[in-house]
């Protein structure tokens, strides 16, 4: 882990810290030496205990302190070349720092579940608002690609009108990067009515309506994500829905290699085999 990335988590842990454990991550925001000092002489620069410092680097995930100041600097030897552009190099690590956020907050046994009901779904309903409306039709087409019967909603009024036409042969597939979306939490009590499984892809750890929810998948999150002022916000949304996707090929790789196959012959598009059977037929490829 390289120093920005633990800069980043250290930005998103920052209102669980206490006032002294505050002084500490301020320190290491702003440090620019090419070598920490060691644990002692910060906690004495910082007039903050030992303890108070180990607890600080259990909170962004370390076993404690020198393990945290072991990592804050990469080896040279393991060093990768910085990009050339400061706000690409940003850019890179936040999505570094948000795909290893997902992985670790992501359920793989809830991820399988849940390609279990789609994959008994009569219908699927995939929603979301703004940002993650754009998501919704997406992975609707994709889903569609595989087999799936799937409808997709993005507007207040169509998204209630479409939950209220679920059945308990039905899944929701709900996205919210925030998890406060009035819209969504609306849609999935009605849904909930209906008796339709629900699933909420959301950033959020305690969003609102998981009352209504046979399954949260959680994606990571970062400072301001749902604003979309440093990255998409949909990024790791679509990392979960992709896990998903994986899952439900596992599960059913011949049928759905099959409906993919039929989609792409109905869009005049030859898939990979049959692009490589051409090619050897018109001799243009050995």
């Amino acid at each position: 882990m390289n120093t920005e990335l633990i800069r980043q988590r250290i930005r998103e842990h920052y209102e669980d810290f206490t006032p002294t454990e505050r002084r500490v991550a301020d320190y290491l925001l702003f440090f620019r030496d090419s070598e920490l000092p060691s644990t002692t002489q910060i906690s004495q620069e910082l007039f903050v205990s030992e303890a108070t410092m180990t607890r600080f680097a259990k909170r962004c995930g370390f076993h404690g302190f020198r393990e945290m100041r072991f990592s804050f600097f990469d080896s040279p030897r393991l060093r990768v070349a910085p990009l050339p552009d400061p706000a690409a190099s940003r850019i890179e690590n936040s999505y570094q720092y948000l795909m290893e956020r997902t992985i670790s907050s992501v359920d793989e046994q809830a991820v399988r579940r849940v390609a279990g009901y789609l994959q008994k779904a009569d219908t699927v309903l995939v929603c979301g608002i703004g940002y993650s409306g754009i998501s919704a039709t997406e992975y609707q087409l994709r889903l569609l690609r595989i087999g799936l019967r799937v409808e997709a909603a993005n507007e207040s009024h169509l998204l209630r009108i479409m939950a209220s036409l679920l059945s308990e042969n039905s899944v929701m597939i709900a996205l919210s990067v925030g998890g406060s979306t009035k819209e969504i939490v609306q849609a999935l009590k009605i849904a909930r009515e209906k008796r339709a499984k629900i699933v909420l892809v959301t950033s959020s750890q305690k969003p609102d309506g998981a009352e209504y929810c046979d399954e949260i998948l959680h994606a990571g999150s970062i400072r301001d994500l749902n604003s979309g002022i440093t990255v998409s916000p949909q990024l790791p949304l679509l990392f979960v829905l992709d896990l998903l996707y994986a899952q439900l090929l596992s599960d059913n790789f011949t049928t759905a290699m099959s409906a993919h196959s039929a989609t792409l012959s109905a869009l005049g598009i030859r898939s990979l085999p049959d692009q490589a059977k051409h090619h050897r037929k018109d001799g243009s490829e050995s």
